[in-house]
């Protein structure tokens, strides 16, 4: 079942609004908008989702977890693309509790990857402060099922 949490969402209405004018609107990263000016581009998106379901994996294949499926799948794209696979999980943590503030970072972090540490989740950057703070707990499936979430 889900819960609602009553605490402060400053930061991440906050983030969230930053997102919808940068990447929706536009087609910038929500975290390095001036480096990275079309990483919510259209053609940037397509690519990701190539990556995602034109390369399904199911069951135990890649590791069996989402976790080494989404590296598995991320293999040998450009930071662009990684970048962006790195802000739709950073979306997708925001509202929940279940996944913790440390967890976030890791996956967040892991799917920039480890040759552009410049570009992981600082101590001083919003999602940081974001990832400190839930709106929800959605359910163990949420969690469980990341991999049906993600679709376009």
């Amino acid at each position: 079942m889900a819960v609602f949490s009553e605490q402060d969402r400053g930061p991440i209405d906050g983030l969230c609004a930053q997102w919808r004018k940068l990447s929706l609107i536009g087609d910038a990263s929500v975290a390095y908008p001036d480096d990275f000016p079309d990483a919510w581009s259209k053609d940037r998106l397509e690519e990701l989702n190539l990556r995602f379901w034109g390369n399904l994996l199911e069951g135990k294949e890649g590791g069996g977890r989402f976790e080494s499926k989404w590296e598995q799948q991320l293999e040998g794209t450009s930071i662009e693309t990684r970048l962006l696979a790195a802000e739709c999980l950073l979306v997708y943590y925001l509202i929940t509790e279940s996944v913790g503030h440390a967890r976030k970072l890791e996956m967040v972090n892991k799917t920039i990857g480890p040759d552009h540490p410049e570009l992981h989740v600082g101590s001083d950057s919003e999602t940081y402060r974001a990832f400190q703070s839930w709106i929800a707990h959605p359910g163990q499936y949420y969690n469980t099922r990341q991999d049906l979430h993600w679709a376009t």
